[in-house]
C-alpha cells in the first residue's frame, strides 16, 4: 500500500542503536514539552511524524500501547521497545507494561500476522487485566487497552473534548456514537444541564456509564442508550441545545467514498434539522 518509507534525509546517518536512541529521545522530549501535565496520557510516537513510519505508541499512565504496521518497524521492534522503556525510565517515568495491539488487517499487506500480546521485557508485567484509569485535564477515564477500539482511547480528540466542555454550560447535550463517553463526561464537567449518550454497542454504553460514575457518582444527570444513533436522530424533537456527531469511518476504500460523503451529509442534515432553534 505504501511503497517507500523514509527514515532519514541525512546521508551520513547510520541506522544503529545510537540513531534509534536519539530519535526516541527526541520524540519523548517533544511530547514532554508540548503536553505538559498531560504527558502521562498522550501519543508518544506518531509514525512518520516522528520518523518511525508504521509505528504508533500511545501512553496511558504506566501502560504503553503500541501498534506496528510496517515490516521495517516489525523487524526492529524488540530494539525499539527496549530503548523506549530505557528512555522513559531514565526520565523518572513509571512504566509497568507494554501491550501490542497488532490486530489490524493492514499488517497482512506487509506479510505480517495479526495479534495482540504483552511485551516480555525485564521489569514489565505480562499478567495485567487490560484496564487502566487515566486522568486527562482533571477528568478520569477507564481505558480498556486490550479490547477497546484502536489502542483503547482516542487521545487525538483531547482538544475537541475541551471545546465541548466550553460550550456545554446549562445546555441539554446529545452525544451520538458516544463510544466510552469521552465527550459526555466533558459536557457534564462543563456544567451541562443533562447529557444523553447513544451508541449501538451495549458494551460501549456500559463503559460510558462507568466513566460518568467514575467522575460524578450515580447522581449525574446522564442517560445512556444502546441504539442506532442515525435512527435516534430521526425524530428527537426540539430537545437538544448541543449535538455531538463523531461517527465511525463510513468509507474504508476510495471506491465507496461517494456513498460515504452522502452518508455524512445526511447525518449532519438530520442533526441540524433536530437541534433546538437558535
Amino acid at each position: 500500500k505504501i511503497r517507500v518509507r523514509v527514515l532519514s534525509r541525512n546521508a551520513n546517518d547510520r541506522f544503529d542503536e545510537a540513531f534509534w536512541a536519539r530519535r526516541i529521545q527526541y520524540a519523548v522530549d517533544y511530547r514532554r514539552t508540548v503536553m505538559g501535565p498531560d504527558f502521562d496520557n498522550c501519543r508518544l510516537i506518531f509514525g512518520e511524524a516522528d520518523g518511525f513510519p508504521g509505528l504508533t505508541v500511545d501512553r496511558f499512565g504506566p501502560i504503553l500501547v503500541v501498534q506496528v504496521l510496517s515490516l521495517g518497524m516489525e523487524l526492529r521492534k524488540p530494539q525499539l521497545f527496549a530503548l523506549l522503556l530505557q528512555t522513559l525510565r531514565a526520565g523518572g517515568e513509571q512504566i509497568d507494561a507494554i501491550y501490542e495491539r497488532n490486530d489490524v488487517k493492514l499488517r497482512q499487506k506487509e506479510g505480517m500476522e495479526q495479534g495482540t500480546a504483552f511485551v516480555p521485557l525485564d521489569g514489565l508485567r505480562t499478567d495485567l487485566g487490560g484496564h487502566v484509569t487515566i486522568r486527562e485535564n482533571g477528568i478520569l477515564y477507564d481505558v480498556d487497552y486490550i479490547h477497546g477500539q484502536k489502542t483503547g482511547f482516542f487521545l487525538d480528540q483531547r482538544e475537541n473534548r475541551q471545546l465541548v466542555k466550553r460550550y456545554a454550560a446549562g445546555r441539554t447535550v446529545l452525544n451520538t456514537f458516544c463510544y466510552t463517553g469521552g465527550f459526555s463526561v466533558y459536557a457534564l464537567s462543563g456544567g451541562a444541564k443533562e447529557v444523553v449518550s447513544v451508541d449501538s454497542s451495549e458494551r460501549a454504553v456500559a463503559l460510558a456509564e462507568e466513566n460518568v460514575r467514575l467522575n460524578f457518582g450515580a447522581e449525574a444527570k446522564h442517560t445512556a442508550l444502546a441504539a442506532d444513533a442515525v435512527e435516534y436522530l430521526r425524530d428527537i424533537g426540539d430537545r437538544y441545545d448541543l449535538i455531538i456527531l463523531d461517527p465511525p469511518a463510513f468509507a474504508k476504500h476510495h471506491k465507496v467514498l461517494g456513498n460515504a460523503m452522502q452518508g455524512y451529509k445526511r447525518l449532519n442534515a438530520r442533526a441540524l434539522s433536530q437541534i433546538k432553534s437558535g
